[in-house]
Formats: structure tokens, sequence, C-alpha cells
């Protein structure tokens, strides 16, 4: 599906981002937060969204709470339950033009492996979808002159879009936040559009 730059500036879209205990298909990973920024391209103005998720016998792992800082105790006692941070997500999507992340594969995997365990719909299933990460591999390519390779990080991403590194990373607020500030320079050029970033 393809949309051209005008649609693309007047869409509504919501960037998400998670962060997890594991990597993504691992039966024994588990999401620990997730949050998101909502807006439109035609404005700067968005609101934001961040939840820790209270754990159901599970541990944080240390090398992703030295990655991360959150802890188990920031969890138990600031977590929610997963399904009322999900069902909060679902509403926002449903109400979203098109949902953003970096590594869309990753985070897509995540949401749906939490709502079956669950047994509550996917609320990925039918969005349309959009990787900041695929899109700014061409980004990359059509503006640089390194050698290419087949991935970016939000980090570098930033840092070729905006000349900075972002303030704060690993963590899903801030991160949400780079990947739509991101987002916002990549819709306005062919690169929203092409190229396998847009999908369901």
């Amino acid at each position: 599906m393809q949309e051209d730059e005008s649609q693309a500036h007047l869409c509504t879209f919501l960037a998400f981002d998670t962060e997890t205990t594991g990597l993504a298909g691992n039966e024994n990973t588990r999401l620990i937060e997730i949050a998101w920024v909502k807006g439109t391209f035609s404005s700067h103005d968005a609101e934001t969204w961040q939840y820790l998720i209270k754990p159901v016998r599970m541990l944080v792992p240390d090398k992703i709470t030295e990655l991360t800082g959150i802890t188990d105790e920031m969890l138990c006692t600031s977590g929610i339950p997963a399904r009322d941070a999900i069902s909060a997500f679902s509403d926002a999507v449903k109400t979203s033009d098109c949902v953003i992340a970096h590594n869309m594969s990753f985070d897509k995997t995540i949401i749906a492996d939490e709502c079956s365990r669950l047994g509550i719909p996917d609320p990925l299933s039918k969005a349309y979808l959009f990787c900041t990460m695929k899109a700014g591999v061409r980004y990359r390519k059509r503006n640089t002159n390194r050698p290419q390779k087949k991935t970016i990080s939000l980090i570098n991403l930033h840092k070729a879009i905006f000349g900075t590194v972002p303030p704060t990373s690993h963590r899903a607020l801030p991160d949400a936040i780079s990947c739509a500030r991101c987002a916002w320079i990549l819709a306005k050029s062919d690169t929203f559009p092409e190229n396998g970033a847009f999908g369901r």
C-alpha cells in the first residue's frame, strides 16, 4: 500500500516502543514496559503514555536492569497488569491511521505473544504499520556515502537525521519519542511509503 506525501502528513500516527526481559520469539520473554506517542505529522503537538508492567512470576534479568534501569521493585510497585496496558494501547491503535516502531518486527512479535498468553486480540494484526528501521536504511543510503548495512539503530538514525544522539535510550518513552521524531522527517520524503517500510 502506498500513500502520497500529503496523506502522510495528515495521518494520525502512534509511535511506540517496548522494553522486555529478552528476545522476541522466546517463550520466556515478557513485556516489562510499553510507551507510545500519538499525534499528527502536520502538528508538533502530541500526547504520550507510558506503562510499566506488573510481573507475573518473573524476574528482570540483571543485564536488562543494567541496560534499562528497570528493576523488579519498580515493576511491583509502579506496574499495572499487562492486560490493562495492552487494552489502553489497543484503544489508541484503533484511532490511529498508522502505527510506527523502530524494528517493528520485534515489537510486533512482543505484542502478539503477550496477547496470545492473555487470550485477547492483537491490536496490531490489522493495523497499518511503518518501520523506521527499514525506512532508515533507505534514508541512510540516499544521504550518506558510508558502506550500507541491512539495519540501523534508532540512535544512529537519529544521529543521521538530526546530527545528535538522543538524550536517553533503552526506555520505552524516550525511544518512542525519538522514533516519532525520525518518522516525522521520513514522512517528508519518498522513504515513508516505499521500500517495504509500510505494511500490515
